[in-house]
């Protein structure tokens, strides 16, 4: 009976004794059974659930803001506290460098200092020079979106307009790490950001335009996990320097000729940036030797740097808290008066390209996640657009006051006009785009977002990118088919088509220069010969 209660009706750590009678408790001997079989049972499920995390984070991690130091992306430089000093013009020597640049701490950005730059090189980066040499290309694209910043090449070289079944000949391929970062192309040198992930280093990188063969490259140690690609932004190229934005918002500029490290600055650790989900793809803007960049940190919106010296010239205050979104920086001109136009998370804004003061602003176009840049349709009129289920918004600037307004003018719902993730083209007086799912159609349409001709749904180009050259569209599908249509406003007419990538994901910005088409995917850069032969 004694041990049918111990076992029934008591409970596991208590048991009968035979010889008093007595209920005692059981210590040792469960202690040790509890040992035996509960912590290597718990041991075992947790390391089964931080193994199943791993393999699905590999693929697709939750992104969370990268925090400076704990994942080996480039330091900042020691320094003791100091209190924030006036201006003063800063000395290259390491020591000044370091009075330069105050503790931070995630509660309290550090102040804004007119030196608030990093002279030295990250820990373990290392600049490696090539065997290639400059190619035979004349023509630039210089930048995101090319000179004009409008997907537009003005090229005098007269293009192809018929393609073999195979497409236009291949020039050259280059394997890359994934990502979607495209071209930059100046003096027969292309110039591509990259990510090393076999030696976990970020990497910036010059190549012929004739060969593809290295000509420099300059990378840094940075540990980034694959998230629908890693790299996004395409550099940009300003006289004698380079200027590119990291998948973890590391700013660097070089020598565009040598890869010689000029300076850098860390947007997350110096201004609060929170790192944006997939990584951030905002290009850098540069234009009169000033480089216009989006911070998105708590006390800072935009600002512009000299390119020269990294030093700070404005910086926009950031009262609402817009975050980075995906979107760059845009010029526009209004009312005579050149303006830098942002879509952040909280909203958009215009401000003055002078001294970074706010002209307009308006939160009633904000979304999770925007990554085409606003279009100027006129001097008063903007195009607000974005994908993943945002509605698209056309804004009047309307001055009263002294104050200008931003009124809502017209709404279009996902169906009728979106873009997922590169910028509508204004072409002509029209509005060139490829509408986001379920259409993912190329349309033609006015400046009042009248649709005026679409591919229909036999011509659906995923969420590829588009530019304009020679009067024709080249539109790049996800799996890497290349399509050629006549820029009209009488409809869709097809010219040529042909695949000329692997895929997937064939969402690299397109670049042209002296007939030279340069097209990327996940994983591959191609340079195509689109040019007509004599």
């Amino acid at each position: 009976m004694d041990s049918y209660v111990a076992r029934k009706i008591l409970p596991r750590w208590q048991i009968r004794n035979p010889s008093t009678k007595k209920v005692e408790p059981v210590v040792e001997e469960n202690k040790s059974n509890f040992k035996i079989i509960f912590l290597p049972a718990a041991v075992t499920i947790a390391l089964i659930c931080m193994g199943t995390y791993w393999q699905l984070g590999i693929k697709y991690p939750m992104l969370s803001p990268r925090l400076s130091g704990e994942d080996g992306a480039p330091k900042k430089i020691d320094v003791k506290k100091t209190e924030p000093q006036p201006f003063a013009k800063p000395d290259n020597t390491k020591e000044n460098v370091k009075e330069a640049v105050t503790e931070t701490n995630q509660d309290m950005p550090a102040p804004f200092k007119k030196s608030d730059v990093i002279r030295t090189m990250p820990d373990g980066a290392k600049i490696e020079q090539g065997k290639g040499k400059p190619g035979q290309t004349k023509e630039s694209w210089p930048c995101f979106r090319g000179a004009g910043r409008d997907a537009t090449s003005s090229s005098s070289v007269e293009l192809s307009r018929v393609w073999s079944a195979d497409g236009p000949p291949v020039v050259w391929e280059l394997e890359l790490g994934q990502g979607y970062a495209g071209a930059a192309v100046r003096d027969g040198r292309v110039y591509i950001f990259d990510y090393d992930e076999k030696g976990k280093r970020d990497a910036i990188r010059c190549i012929s335009s004739d060969n593809a063969e290295e000509i420099w490259r300059y990378s840094y140690p940075v540990e980034i996990k694959r998230n629908h690609g890693i790299s996004r932004s395409v550099v940009a190229l300003d006289g004698p320097l380079l200027i590119a934005i990291s998948p973890k918002c590391q700013v660097t500029c070089l020598n565009a000729e040598t890869g010689a490290f000029q300076w850098r600055m860390d947007l997350v650790e110096q201004f609060g940036t929170t790192v944006p989900n997939w990584y951030a793809g905002q290009c850098p803007l540069v234009e009169n030797g000033r480089l216009i960049l989006a911070p998105g940190g708590p006390d800072v919106l935009l600002m512009a740097v000299d390119c020269a010296s990294g030093n700070i010239i404005w910086k926009t205050p950031n009262p609402h808290g817009s975050k980075m979104s995906h979107s760059s920086v845009v010029p526009m001109t209004y009312k005579g008066k050149q303006t830098y136009v942002y879509s952040g998370s909280k909203g958009v804004v215009g401000v003055s390209a002078t001294d970074g003061s706010i002209i307009w602003e308006t939160d009633q176009f904000k979304w999770h996640t925007i990554a085409p840049s606003p279009i100027s349709v006129s001097e008063d009129r903007v195009l607000f657009t974005a994908g993943y289920g945002s509605d698209s918004k056309l804004a009047k600037l309307v001055e009263s006051e002294g104050k200008v307004k931003v009124e809502i003018i017209k709404t279009m719902k996902p169906k009728e006009f979106g873009v997922e993730q590169h910028s509508p083209i204004l072409y002509k007086g029209n509005i060139y785009a490829v509408l986001p799912k379920p259409r993912q159609e190329l349309v033609c349409m006015d400046t009042d977002l009248k649709e005026i001709w679409a591919s229909g749904s036999q011509n659906k180009f995923g969420i590829g990118p588009w530019m304009i050259a020679g009067g024709m569209i080249f539109v790049m599908d996800d799996e890497g088919t290349l399509t050629a249509v006549e820029a009209t406003t009488k409809g869709f007419n097809q010219i040529a088509r042909a695949k000329v990538l692997p895929g997937p994901d064939s969402w690299g910005p397109l670049v042209l220069v002296d007939g030279k088409l340069f097209v990327r995917d996940l994983n591959m850069m191609k340079c195509l010969d689109v040019s007509k032969k004599k």
